[in-house]
């Protein structure tokens, strides 16, 4: 059995570990801001896509996804804030098209 300095130092290490991978991931920051986030297949490719983005492996991003694919909780809403705490000296312009 643990003691409770024990339990409370894992706790506090595994809470460590999931703030660094959230700081380096967006993936992993999404889920760290929301907690229960359930992302599905085509949002780790899109997360990944979103990292070569801040990378600069790429410069320029257009995405096209179905209503309610998960596309704007990801794309507009935490890769903005993982990008700008990364990079606070850098800008974002995002716009969006709606009938």
């Amino acid at each position: 059995m643990k003691s409770v300095l024990v339990e409370k130092a894992d706790q506090a290490e595994q809470l460590l570990r999931s703030r660094i991978d959230a700081r380096q991931h967006l993936m992993p920051f999404a889920q760290f801001t929301f907690p229960g986030y359930q992302p599905a297949g085509h949002l780790e490719k899109l997360a990944l896509a979103l990292e070569r983005l801040e990378s600069r492996e790429i410069t320029r991003l257009m995405v096209f996804m179905h209503p309610r694919s998960g596309k704007s909780e990801l794309a507009s809403i935490r890769f903005p804030a993982w990008y700008l705490g990364r990079n606070p000296e850098r800008e974002i312009i995002s716009t969006a098209y709606g009938a």
